[in-house]
C-alpha cells in the first residue's frame, strides 16, 4: 500500500509529543509508595482503591516487624549482653505508620480530584497505545524510505546507457534483481561449470535459463547455439526457455538462429522497457 512519508513523519512527531506529555503526567502524579506494591491505576473504583490502602497498612506493618525482628536477632548474635525484648506492636508500628500516612495521602487525592482514578487509568491505556503506534510508525517510515530509495535507484535503469555500461557480473546481478521484482525466484550460478548459464529465474509457469554478456560488441550466433543446446538437454516439469542478455545487441545471424531455436534475446532497449514496467509496479504498489 502506497503511503505518504511526510504524513507518517508528521503523525510520529505529534505522537512523540503526546508520549512526552503523558510521561510528564505520570511523573507529577501523586505517588503512594512503590507502584509495583500499591498501584492506584489498577483499582477499578474508590472501594477497591481504599481496600488497597488498608492492605498497604497491614503489609507495611508486617514488613516492619520482619525487618526489626531480624535486626534484633542480629544484635543478639553480635552482642551477647543484648537482651532487649520488644513486642510485635512496637516492631510493626513504624511500617504501619508509614502505610497509614500513604493511605491518608491517597484519601486526600481522591477527595480533591474525584476523577483521579479514571484519568490515571485512561492515560495509562493511552500511553500504552501511543508507544505501540510509535513503533508501528517507525517501521512504516523505514519501509517507505527504502521503497523510495529503491525507486530512485531503478530510475537509472530506464536509460540504455546504464545497461551498456555494465560488466558481465554486474549485468547478472541487475537482471536477477529485476526479475525478482516482477515475481521470479532467481539465483545466480557459479562462475565455472554452469554450462554457460549465469542466472536461473523461475515462476509457476516457466523457467528461464539466462546468459548475460556485457560485451562491447553484438553477440553472434555461436552463443545462441550454445544456450539452445543447454536448454534442450534440461528435463523439467515446467517449460524451460533460454535467454541471452546483451545490452549492445545481436548480429543478424544470431537473431535468425534465436528465432528458429525459440531463444529470447534481450538488448538494452528490451531491458529499459522491462525496467520501466518494474518501476511502474513499485510506484503503484
Amino acid at each position: 500500500m502506497k503511503v505518504n512519508l511526510s504524513q507518517l513523519r508528521h503523525e510520529l512527531e505529534l505522537l512523540e509529543r503526546e508520549i512526552s506529555d503523558l510521561k510528564a503526567f505520570f511523573q507529577h502524579a501523586p505517588k503512594f509508595g512503590n507502584d509495583s506494591f500499591f498501584d492506584p491505576s489498577a483499582a477499578k473504583d474508590r472501594s477497591e482503591f481504599m481496600f488497597q490502602s488498608i492492605f498497604l497498612i497491614g503489609a507495611s506493618g508486617l514488613l516492619s516487624y520482619v525487618f526489626f525482628s531480624t535486626l534484633a536477632l542480629f544484635l543478639r548474635l553480635v552482642f551477647s549482653n543484648f537482651s532487649a525484648e520488644i513486642d510485635f506492636f512496637y516492631l510493626a508500628s513504624p511500617g504501619a505508620f508509614i502505610g497509614g500516612l500513604q493511605c491518608f495521602r491517597a484519601w486526600q487525592t481522591l477527595r480533591n480530584d474525584p476523577e483521579y482514578l479514571n484519568n490515571l487509568a485512561k492515560n495509562k491505556s493511552r500511553l500504552k497505545y501511543a508507544e505501540q503506534r510509535r513503533l508501528e510508525l517507525i517501521g512504516m517510515i523505514s519501509k517507505e524510505s527504502i521503497r523510495l530509495r529503491d525507486i530512485e535507484r531503478k530510475k537509472f535503469q530506464l536509460t540504455e546507457d546504464y545497461w551498456k555500461a555494465l560488466s558481465d557480473v554486474k549485468l547478472e546481478l541487475a537482471v536477477s534483481a529485476m526479475l525478482s521484482d516482477v515475481g521470479y525466484s532467481t539465483k545466480t550460478t557459479k562462475a565455472s561449470g554452469d554450462g554457460g548459464i549465469d542466472v536461473i529465474a523461475e515462476n509457476s509457469e516457466v523457467a528461464l535459463y539466462i546468459q548475460c554478456k556485457g560485451w562491447a560488441k553484438p553477440v553472434g550466433a555461436p552463443v545462441i547455439r550454445e544456450i539452445a543446446g543447454v536448454v534442450s538437454s534440461i528435463r523439467a516439469q515446467k517449460p524451460v526457455k533460454g535467454v541471452v542478455v546483451c545490452p549492445n545487441g545481436f548480429t543478424k545471424s544470431a537473431r535468425e538462429f534465436a528465432e528458429n531455436a525459440s531463444v529470447f534475446l534481450w538488448d538494452c532497449t528490451h531491458l529499459s522497457a522491462m525496467a520501466h514496467r518494474v518501476l511502474i509496479t513499485i510506484e503503484t504498489d
